[in-house]
């Protein structure tokens, strides 16, 4: 079987040179090609229907989607932080903990020693001073998963940064040989 590198989606249309624009429905194409065994050719949906037939096809609508902002202003989530052990709201505990984590993760943060007591665990975390460290401690709840997320869509909502994508709808259209086109430009070689 021989393999073959299928490229990703062209930026233009390849019969009118057209760039393509949020919403254009394209279809993809592999046509056979003498020299280099198949080639592959992204256009407008409005140009196939006058181009010869394809060996292989996949409707699909362009989409070009925002890039996330995910900078933290790592300064105001300290002082916030640091606000937020000094108050020691029981209800903030969540919320709390999880902005320790986010801010060891980045260094910010040190992580110290935790410990298990009988009204649950409590984890130490260092602040790097400029003339002293400061420990600190905070409590370590458990979480379901749903309060966990709710805790990161807060956090997204406070410092401003884009919460992670979700799940992305599908919205190619398969054709008979079975690949959408995502699936087709991830695999690098593609066995035909």
């Amino acid at each position: 079987m021989s393999q073959y590198k299928l490229s990703k989606r062209a930026a233009v249309c390849a019969i009118s040179e057209t760039p393509f624009q949020n919403g254009d429905e394209l279809v993809s194409a592999i046509y056979p090609d003498e020299g280099e065994g198949f080639v592959r050719r992204d256009m407008l949906a409005t140009h196939y229907a006058a181009q010869p037939a394809a060996f292989s096809h996949w409707r699909t609508v362009h989409a070009v989607a925002p890039k996330p902002d995910r900078r933290l202003d790592y300064a105001l989530a300290l002082d916030f932080f640091q606000r937020l052990v000094a108050e020691a709201d029981p209800a903030r505990e969540n919320l709390t903990f999880t902005l320790a984590l986010l801010l060891v993760r980045k260094r910010r943060l040190k992580l110290g020693a935790s410990r298990t007591l009988p009204e649950g665990d409590l984890l130490e975390v260092i602040l790097r001073g400029e003339e002293q460290d400061e420990t600190l401690q905070v409590r370590a709840p458990r979480m379901t998963p749903e309060q966990a997320d709710a805790v990161q869509a807060e956090l997204a909502a406070l410092f401003g940064f884009a919460e992670p994508p979700a799940a992305e709808e599908a919205t190619a259209e398969v054709a008979p040989d079975g690949l959408s086109e995502e699936e087709a430009a991830d695999s690098e070689p593609a066995a035909l």
